[in-house]
């Protein structure tokens, strides 16, 4: 019986150990923190959006999205659809967003630990690991007292993103000192820093808006939904869709910006209309933002129209509502982050999921350089890249 060690107890660690148990392996679990599948608790705001409908290659950011496509239309939405309901746990849907019917995140966190552990894993909480090194056909995998034996491993420790659930980045450290190339980890889905901007006057307003994402001054990409105004910048949904393209070009020292439109689905005429009609009863005060605040709350219609004057001063023109352009410096960071750009590239996976030149050394989940936008994508590639390291490595 071939004996194997996970690294990590994540969402790919525990597929990989519940794909390898099942087709006979011998399997250990060694996770960090006291529990395996902590961090699945904090996904989907605690009710785990754990896959979509709608699977595409274009909800991915990777160095190569057809081998990547390959790993999870071999396990896919369908598929984990119909795994945990067979473990008990029925899926609730929004518009193809895929939850457990109790909307908690620990029915699939327990669902798959019970999997493991009725069939024979051993899942040792509390271990963290320090090394990785081969002897001979065999691994010996080091942690503070102790040195566990196995044929192979199988590393899902996770990238940098979200710190406090136990993801510090150490499988891209053994990686590197094994030889393996990695492309460097930035944070994805994470709020993004703005230069100073008069929208920052309206910080914690919420506002429905389209955002387009400009890298030297070309579309890369767009998206729509509740945006958020901070006193950094900007925050959100459609934000953080955009965001690992806009961290990975400024990594690369390009320029980038995000164009807003915070009234697409109203026409610029309608608004000078509404306005015009509005001035009329109020051309007594000379509080100019009410001539918008049929539209927007009041800070983000008071930073709109500007230094305040009467309304009968008003020159007639609307505010500016459409390409608004910020100019991205930055992000909040890994701490802010919900996954992890970057990390093993294709070019150093065989098919399996295994590392080329090191046999019996497999990878899968965030350690991938493999990141979605929200929606359950990144779950999805948790448990498919899990699935496949799991026969791969039998």
């Amino acid at each position: 019986m071939k004996e194997i060690i996970v690294i990590g107890g994540g969402p790919a660690g525990l597929m990989a150990s519940i794909t390898a148990a099942e087709g006979g392996g011998r399997v250990m679990i060694l996770e960090k923190n006291s529990e395996a599948g902590r961090k699945i608790l904090s996904t989907g705001n605690g009710r785990c959006n754990f896959t979509n409908r709608h699977m595409d290659a274009c909800c991915y950011n990777t160095d190569d999205r057809k081998r990547m496509m390959a790993v999870i239309d071999a396990f896919g939405n369908e598929a984990l659809i119909d795994f945990f309901r067979d473990l008990g746990v029925m899926t609730t849907e929004r518009d193809g967003w895929c939850y457990p019917a109790s909307l908690s995140a620990e029915s699939i966190q327990l669902a798959l630990i019970s999997r493991a552990e009725r069939l024979g894993v051993k899942i040792k909480g509390g271990k963290t690991v320090r090394g990785i090194r081969k002897k001979t056909n065999r691994f010996l995998v080091d942690t503070d007292g102790y040195s566990y034996e196995s044929d192979a491993v199988i590393l899902s420790t996770g990238g940098l993103a979200s710190p406090g659930s136990g993801s510090s980045g150490d499988g891209f450290s053994f990686l590197s000192e094994l030889g393996v190339g990695l492309i460097d980890p930035s944070p994805a889905l994470v709020p993004l820093v703005t230069e100073d901007s008069f929208l920052k006057k309206a910080s914690g307003v919420r506002v429905d808006a389209g955002l387009t994402l400009l890298i030297e001054g070309k579309e890369a990409g767009s998206s729509y939904g509740n945006l958020q105004i901070t006193d950094f910048g900007i925050s959100g949904i459609p934000v953080f869709q955009l965001s690992s393209k806009a961290v990975r070009a400024l990594d690369q020292g390009k320029d980038v910006e995000i164009a807003v439109d915070l009234l697409p689905e109203i026409e610029e005429s309608a608004i000078y209309e509404y306005m015009q009609m509005a001035a009329e009863s109020l051309k007594e005060t000379d509080m100019t933002w009410l001539l918008v605040s049929g539209f927007f709350p009041r800070k983000l219609a008071k930073a709109l129209m500007g230094k305040s004057m009467t309304i009968g001063e008003w020159d007639g023109r609307p505010p500016r509502t459409r390409g608004i352009v910020l100019r991205i410096k930055g992000s909040k960071g890994f701490g802010s982050a919900q996954t992890t750009s970057g990390g093993v590239p294709f070019s150093e996976l065989s098919c399996d999921l295994s590392i080329k030149g090191i046999p019996g050394l497999f990878v899968c989940g965030e350690i991938v350089d493999v990141d979605g936008i929200c929606g359950g994508y990144n779950l999805q590639w948790a448990f498919s890249s899990g699935h496949a390291a799991g026969k791969g490595v039998l």
